[in-house]
């Protein structure tokens, strides 16, 4: 300890102090060099999520068209049988009125509404 110069002691402080401020530097802009590293890979990825929502609301609407079709056709057959006089157990009432009811609530045609009201006048339904 005794051999230890002013100059050596100088350099020890100045190593101290240039490594602390090393320290203190890289703290206060890592976020900054993160941050500006990932904000490309983030915006890509919100622009990919734009994309994927706007195929989606494409798809629901084909979603919609299917499902209203395909109400369609079962009421249409359904229909059909019971004007026949085909015997319909009351599963398979319950069945139709739910589908019926479902039909009328995603915008279904007025014909079909048209035949329920002539069978039903019939009194076939």
């Amino acid at each position: 300890m005794e051999q230890i110069t002013l100059g050596e002691l100088g350099l020890a402080i100045t190593f101290i102090v240039g490594l602390f401020s090393g320290i203190s530097y890289l703290k206060n802009n890592l976020k900054g060099w993160v941050g500006s590293a990932v904000k490309d890979q983030i915006e890509q990825v919100q622009k990919d999520l734009n994309g994927l929502q706007k195929d989606m609301s494409g798809l629901r609407q084909q979603i919609d068209i299917v499902d209203l079709e395909n109400c369609k056709n079962y009421l249409v057959m359904y229909l059909a049988s019971v004007e026949r006089g085909e015997a319909k157990d009351a599963i398979e009432e319950e069945r139709f009125y739910e589908e019926l009811e479902h039909y009328y609530k995603i915008g279904g045609n007025s014909y079909i509404k048209t035949k329920v009201e002539q069978l039903k006048a019939a009194g076939k339904l």
